[in-house]
C-alpha cells in the first residue's frame, strides 16, 4: 500500500532543510577560504614549506580527503613531480610510483600537463595504468580524485589533488572552493617568485658595484700599497659574501704546489710549518681542484 502523500508544508520544510544544509556547507567553505587567505598573506619564502603542510592538512580535513598531494609540472622534462603530500606515507616504494611521473604515462597525468579548471575523477573511471600506479603507492586501486591546477598565465605550473579511498564525490561548490584556495596558493608562489627575482637583481647590482670598487682599488695600487690593498680586498669580499675566512693563493705548477699568499682575517697563532702554507696539489681533493680551477 502506498504511503500518504506529503503535505505542502512538509515539502516546504524538506526543501528548507536542504537549503540550510547547502548554506551551511557554503558558509564552511567561505570561512575556510578566509582562513587560508589570512594565513597565506602572512607567509614568506622562509615559511612556505610550513604553510604548505598546514594547507594540505586543512584541505584533507575540510574536504574529507584521505590524501592531499601538491604536484609540480616540469614542462621541459615532460613530467609531473610530487612536491608534498598529506598524510605522508610511512613506507614509500623505491622508486616512488607517484614521485616523478611522465605525462604520457596515462590519461590522468596527461591531463595534468595543461589542466585549466578543476577536474573530478570518479572511482572506476581511471585507466588501468593509473590504477596499477595507485595500487603500488597506496595498496588500493580504486580512488576518486578532485584536481585543481596552479596556473601562471597560460601555463599550468602544477596541480593539487584531493584523493578519496571511499569514493567521495565532491560537489560543484566544493570544486569551486578548491579552485579558489589553489588560486590563493598560486598568488603566494608568484609573489615569492617575484621577490626572489628582485632580490637576485639587487644582489647582482651590488655584486657589479663590488667588482667595480675592487677593480678601481687594485688598479690604483702602487708597489708600496699592494699589501694594504690586498688586505682591503680580502676583507671586502669576506664581508660581502658573509664568510668567515678568505684565502688568496697562487699556484706553482712546476713544483705542483699551491701557496698561501694572504688571508683574512689573519690567524694569530700560526703553526710552524703552516699546514695551509705550501701544500702539494695531491694532498687532498680540495687543493687538487685548485690546479685547474677557472
Amino acid at each position: 500500500m502506498a504511503g500518504k502523500p506529503r503535505s505542502r508544508s512538509a515539502v516546504r520544510n524538506a526543501g528548507r532543510a536542504r537549503a540550510e544544509t547547502a548554506a551551511e556547507c557554503q558558509l564552511r567553505l567561505n570561512e575556510f577560504e578566509t582562513r587560508v587567505a589570512m594565513r597565506l598573506m602572512a607567509s614568506s619564502r622562509g615559511t612556505l614549506t610550513e604553510v604548505t603542510v598546514w594547507l594540505l592538512q586543512n584541505l584533507a580535513s575540510v574536504f574529507e580527503a584521505d590524501v592531499v598531494m601538491l604536484r609540480r609540472n616540469d614542462q621541459e622534462r615532460g613530467v609531473s613531480v610530487l612536491v608534498d603530500e598529506w598524510p605522508r606515507r610511512e613506507h614509500v616504494p623505491d622508486p616512488d610510483p607517484l614521485g616523478v611521473v611522465p605525462f604520457d604515462s596515462d590519461r590522468v597525468f596527461e591531463a595534468f600537463r595543461d589542466l585549466s579548471e578543476p577536474l573530478l575523477t570518479r572511482a572506476g573511471e581511471s585507466p588501468d595504468k593509473y590504477r596499477e600506479r595507485v595500487q603500488q603507492a597506496w595498496g588500493m586501486a580504486e580512488v576518486s580524485m578532485a584536481t585543481a591546477p596552479l596556473r601562471y598565465g597560460e601555463v599550468t605550473d602544477g596541480v593539487l589533488n584531493l584523493v578519496s579511498f571511499r569514493g567521495r564525490v565532491w560537489s560543484s561548490e566544493e570544486l569551486r572552493s578548491l579552485g579558489t584556495v589553489v588560486g590563493l596558493l598560486t598568488q603566494l608562489r608568484a609573489w615569492i617568485h617575484g621577490e626572489e627575482q628582485l632580490q637576485r637583481s639587487r644582489r647582482q647590482q651590488h655584486l657589479d658595484e663590488l667588482v667595480t670598487r675592487v677593480a678601481v682599488r687594485l688598479m690604483s695600487a702602487s708597489r708600496d700599497s699592494v699589501s694594504l690593498v690586498t688586505e682591503w680586498t680580502l676583507r671586502t669580499l669576506g664581508e660581502f659574501f658573509e664568510v668567515d675566512t678568505v684565502f688568496l693563493r697562487r699556484n706553482d705548477h712546476e713544483r705542483g704546489l699551491t701557496i698561501l699568499v694572504d688571508e683574512w682575517p689573519r690567524r694569530e697563532n700560526v703553526p710552524d710549518p703552516d699546514p695551509l702554507g705550501v701544500v702539494p696539489f695531491d694532498a687532498d681533493p680540495v687543493f687538487g681542484a685548485t690546479r685547474t680551477l677557472r
